[in-house]
């Protein structure tokens, strides 16, 4: 069984014309989940995403929070998993819609394009989560980007929280 550590924080985002105040959010360590997605966010719907942001900055309809559309083959709410149950449950599906040799069930978080699955190389300042973890843009050492710019419009940016404002990335 897993244990969960839940602390509720609040992000305040910020947009290009107004200051919004997102939902309550929750930070909480999940055990048994692979190293990469150890430290989650639970939106208010119960999806679960990176305190990082945004992880896919050139689709609004894709950011924490937003939830996860079963069948699409895409991560929609930015956990690094595509397809996973309301109650958070992995999804099983073992086809490879993109023919990249990497199954939803294995961790493809875009089984769509054949560039972005588990262990690909992550390019920064392609605005996308390249290699499933939750993140767009982290630096070689897995730091979130400092990329503040809310490309999308959605609301979310890729570093939406003051801890990640200093910069991580050079």
């Amino acid at each position: 069984m897993r244990r969960l550590i839940s602390i509720a924080v609040m992000l305040v985002l910020s947009t290009s014309s107004s200051a919004s105040t997102a939902p309550p959010l929750t930070l909480r360590t999940m055990t048994q989940q692979p190293a990469d997605l150890k430290h989650s966010v639970i939106g208010p719907d119960g999806s679960v995403g990176h305190p990082g942001g945004d992880c896919n900055d050139t689709d609004s309809n894709i950011h924490p929070g937003q939830a996860d559309i079963v069948g699409n083959g895409i991560d929609d709410n930015c956990n690094g998993l595509a397809d996973e149950a309301a109650n958070g449950d992995p999804s099983t599906d073992g086809s490879d819609a993109d023919g990249d040799g990497n199954t939803i069930a294995a961790g493809d978080c875009n089984d769509l394009v054949a560039s972005v699955h588990a262990g690909a190389l992550e390019i920064i300042g392609d605005l996308i989560d390249n290699n499933c973890n939750g993140l767009a843009d982290e630096d070689e050492n897995g730091n979130p980007s400092n990329d503040t710019v809310d490309h999308d419009g959605d609301g979310v940016a890729m570093a939406p929280d003051r801890i990640f404002l200093d910069g991580f990335e050079g």
